[in-house]
């Protein structure tokens, strides 16, 4: 009987929303009216387009950058046929069949004016964040959404904080290298081309923060100087926000440009170990640690290393190799035509290493392993044939030497 209670009372609460959602989207009633349970969403682009001599002193701007394009990135270096990929597009929009002719989203800065930012820990000890407007829409940015959650920030909180400009860089995810690499720093590198880089807002001290101050230092700001958000509520009279899409070639050629420069010896050879993560370890790292040994590799754990150290070695590095993980991002500060081997669990097909090496013009190889133990997607440890392995790494070698 409890589960049935369980069950109706989810059944009651998503037919109110949808009744919700309906008066507030179609019916343009104040979400007010409603508890602020649903708001609409809109992009900065609509937002200030409508706006736009409608409200009076309405002092919006966009800048639109670069237009949608579509990427042009080559087949692995060991598939000849693209039907060979994944043509799962998970949870990231897009599949490795996708990744070759991908359609790259649009480059705008916009700046609003009189913005609330929310934000609450979910529970892995991320922040999820929300933009709304004043007259209370969700600004959809990338990584950011209103969601049950902030509804009780909307409805009840005042703002603790309160700043006249920012400018708004951060995602649901900046407490993850990979993401804050790959989503984060580029955006920092547009705004200061654009001269805007004043007012950048970073997140609260987390786990995370060591690397965001050393980046954020290596790109030629005073982490001091920039306003911290450490509230769930902050104020800003006008703020700026950044739509890009990922894997476009001339945000990340920023900061590789910026952050790194060409290493004295181009010919190493990295195998990043995640032996001492928590998961997607190799099951049989030893057998596999003898065939790349044999080849010349050196055996790293980037979890020991700064952010300045691994950005020297990437600097110096000619082929990265790894199971599917966050160590691949540091491919960011290699040259370019770097041979990057993922190695993938075919039950997670995860594109976003193949799209960000092509971005980079790396060479980019697809290894796929053998999951172990009960199917936990993106979990697993993954069991590398050595044999496989083997054929790969002296396929890299001979295309070094060519």
């Amino acid at each position: 009987m409890k589960q049935v209670g369980v069950a109706l009372i989810a059944l009651f609460r998503r037919t109110l929303d949808r009744l919700v959602r309906a008066a507030v989207s179609r019916l343009r009633l104040p979400p007010g009216l409603f508890g602020f349970r649903c708001i609409r969403a809109i992009s900065p682009r609509v937002y200030i387009l409508q706006t736009t001599g409608r409200r009076l002193g309405f002092s919006g701007t966009l800048n639109m950058i670069e237009s949608r394009a579509v990427s042009s990135v080559p087949l692995p270096c060991n598939l000849s046929s693209r039907d060979r990929l994944s043509r799962s597009p998970g949870k990231w929009g897009f599949s490795f069949y996708d990744v070759p002719d991908r359609r790259m989203e649009e480059t705008f800065v916009a700046t609003v004016p009189d913005c609330r930012i929310l934000s609450f820990v979910d529970q892995w000890g991320d922040e999820s964040y929300a933009i709304v407007t004043g007259d209370n829409r969700d600004l959809r940015v990338r990584g950011t959404a209103y969601v049950r959650e902030h509804v009780h920030l909307l409805r009840h909180g005042a703002p603790a904080q309160s700043i006249e400009k920012g400018r708004w860089i951060l995602e649901q995810w900046d407490r993850n290298y990979s993401h804050w690499l790959q989503w984060h720093l580029p955006k920092i590198a547009l705004l200061q081309d654009l001269g805007m880089a004043d007012g950048i807002i970073l997140p609260r001290k987390n786990r995370l923060f060591s690397v965001v101050d050393a980046s954020i230092q290596r790109l030629g700001l005073d982490s001091a100087a920039l306003p911290v958000f450490e509230s769930e509520i902050l104020h800003v009279g006008e703020l700026t926000v950044v739509g890009m899409d990922d894997y476009r070639p001339s945000l990340l050629a920023r900061v590789r440009e910026r952050m790194s420069k060409p290493g004295k010896r181009r010919g190493r050879k990295v195998y990043v170990s995640r032996a001492k993560a928590l998961w997607r370890r190799v099951e049989n790292e030893d057998e596999c640690w003898a065939v790349l040994e044999d080849h010349g590799y050196e055996n790293v754990c980037m979890e020991d290393m700064s952010l300045g150290e691994q950005i020297s070695l990437m600097e110096e590095t000619a082929v990265i190799l790894s199971v599917h993980g966050t160590g691949l991002a540091n491919m960011l500060f290699a040259p370019a035509g770097c041979h990057v081997v993922e190695v993938c669990d075919p039950a997670f097909p995860n594109p976003q290493f193949y799209a960000l090496a092509g971005a980079l013009e790396h060479r980019y190889w697809l290894l796929e392993g053998r999951p172990v133990g009960p199917s936990r997607p993106g979990y697993n440890n993954i069991s590398v044939d050595p044999g496989m392995l083997e054929q790969t790494v002296r396929r890299v070698d001979s295309f070094m030497v060519a």
